[in-house]
């Protein structure tokens, strides 16, 4: 169970969130009724499955399996929602930080702009940053297509799933088990192309 912290903010009251390999993630009930919905899983149906999930959090009731959205979770959750209270966000986003990007290839804020003509040091780190996620996005795309290839391997029978154990460099765990190598097939095919 990871650590839980509470964002803050007192136009949308506090949101609990977890940190989960570095990213934060938020718990989707406290996203929703911060918004004016009324809870129902359904709310994030459409929240692509690759930015939600479920982890255990601590309630006053004990532990509970919770909702969670990824920060692009939350993003698009936002983005899609009627509600007026997403609507500042929305037009943050679509008049703000969207044009920023596609006139300069990024987005900082005055605050971060003025940081880094003050101190070089700022620009380092943030270049720094960029490299690091840069990597790490190539280290899992190259995951990927490793365990396409070995599927694809499997499916021709070349091999099987017992000799050698494909071991995630990620996880360090067999990333195909006989019972899996179907559903890892159907999965990682389109990032083959």
């Amino acid at each position: 169970m990871a650590n839980l912290m509470i964002f803050e903010n007192t136009d949308f009251g506090k949101i609990r969130t977890v940190e989960i390999n570095n990213e934060l993630w938020f718990v989707a009930r406290d996203i929703a009724k911060s918004l004016g919905y009324r809870w129902q899983v359904n709310l994030i149906s459409h929240v692509p499955e690759e930015w939600k999930g479920v982890n255990q959090i601590n309630t006053p009731g004990g532990t509970q399996k919770m909702n969670i959205l990824s920060e692009q979770g939350l993003y698009f959750f936002l983005g899609r929602s009627d509600k007026p209270a997403t609507l500042p966000f929305q037009k943050w986003i679509a008049g703000e930080i969207l044009p920023q990007i596609r006139k300069t290839g990024g987005y900082l804020t005055p605050n971060q702009i003025e940081e880094a003509l003050l101190s070089p040091d700022t620009i380092i780190r943030l270049a720094t940053e960029i490299k690091s996620e840069r990597q790490r996005k190539a280290v899992a795309i190259n995951e990927i297509h490793n365990i396409a290839k070995r599927l694809e391997s499997l499916a021709n029978g070349l091999i099987t799933p017992s000799e050698p154990p494909f071991i995630s460099p990620l996880t360090g765990q067999n990333a195909c088990l006989d019972e899996t190598c179907e559903v890892f097939e159907s999965v990682f095919s389109k990032y083959l192309n």
